[in-house]
């Protein structure tokens, strides 16, 4: 699946945030809303995923974004669609 990916610098903030092109969706913070109601702790989703805490944080602050095998991975996990998890669809 081939997605199209924005970075934005936020110079007030000096920080990049990664959101969909077309949507605008903060992909982090819905990475973080499907951690959280489907009830997984930081230190559960990193041992399930064989990463790290820093790297999922880094996901949900939106200072990075999942490789593709790891979206397909919490796609399966929180059963939603890859294109969900990254803003392409509701």
């Amino acid at each position: 699946m081939k997605t199209i990916r924005k970075s934005v610098f936020d110079t007030v903030s000096n920080t990049f945030t990664f959101s969909n092109t077309y949507t605008n969706v903060d992909i982090g913070k819905r990475l973080r809303d499907e951690r959280l109601k489907n009830r997984y702790t930081l230190e559960q989703l990193a041992k399930e995923l064989n990463t790290t805490v820093e790297v999922i944080q880094a996901w949900e602050d939106s200072f990075s974004l999942p490789a593709d095998n790891f979206v397909k991975k919490l796609s399966k996990l929180y059963n939603v669609s890859e294109k969900y998890l990254l803003g392409l669809e509701d």
